[in-house]
């Protein structure tokens, strides 16, 4: 079993949108990376648009603090077929997924360039559900970033606080990796630069099996992705801002 990481990086500004990517082709489980993506594309779907204040209420926990209830809440009430057409229909990109698992919407499969293309289509959204979604990345507590904040503020000559930040962390019981992700979005006096890490790190049996009942148990488990995966996010992170504002 291989270890994975993927990296990509775009940039809105004066000039259009640009793209930068590592080429890779391995798709990916996305964990709850996808959150805020998820929640643009449910927002017009008609069981939200029926329940005034529901998506806002959901959105905000499952953005800021990583809540699954909020997101297994919609996933099953606007269903996942409806919820991939509308965001292939927001930002272009077509999403495949896996069945199966005790969060589905985390199986979604993905490449780190297929990320940064959907969150570009995000944060060139003027819509106000797409700038309130980026609003609560900037409240992702500091536990939930794996210390990006600096990093990618180091480069782009941003205070941290300006780091917009969403990180996905899981290894599902039928796998053999320990999956770590995170996108960032920025917003700078030259436009905004947003990046994205994808890591799968080999996860031995018996290490899996603590892990899970742990998860189970209602636990804590993101030391065990700052353990496998937090130094190569970080790099793989600064390495995507770098590559993209230069």
């Amino acid at each position: 079993m291989h270890s994975t990481v993927q990296r990509a990086g775009f940039a809105l500004g004066r000039e259009g949108q640009r793209l930068v990517d590592d080429g890779s082709s391995e798709r990916l489980r996305c964990a709850s990376v996808l959150k805020p993506l998820v929640f643009w594309a449910a927002r017009r779907l008609a069981p939200l648009e029926r329940a005034p204040g529901r998506w806002q209420r959901l959105a905000a926990a499952a953005v800021t603090i990583s809540a699954n209830g909020p997101t297994d809440e919609v996933w099953e009430a606007c269903g996942p077929r409806e919820i991939l057409g509308a965001l292939e229909e927001l930002s272009g990109v077509r999403f495949g997924l896996e069945p199966g698992g005790r969060h589905p919407f985390g199986r979604v499969l993905v490449t780190s360039g297929e990320v940064a293309r959907a969150y570009a289509a995000l944060a060139a959204s003027r819509e106000p559900e797409a700038l309130q979604l980026l609003g609560w990345m900037l409240e992702v507590p500091g536990a939930q970033t794996f210390g990006v904040r600096p990093v990618v503020a180091g480069v782009l000559g941003v205070p941290p606080e300006a780091v917009a930040v969403k990180a996905g962390w899981f290894c599902d019981e039928d796998e053999e990796r320990i999956r770590t992700h995170l996108v960032t979005v920025t917003r700078t006096s030259a436009g905004v630069i947003g990046t994205v890490a994808l890591t799968a790190v080999p996860f031995e049996s018996s290490q899996r099996r603590d892990y899970t009942a742990a998860d189970r148990a209602g636990s804590e488990v993101i030391d065990w992705h700052e353990r496998a995966a937090g130094e190569t996010l970080r790099q793989a992170t600064e390495d995507a801002a770098r590559r993209i504002v230069n």
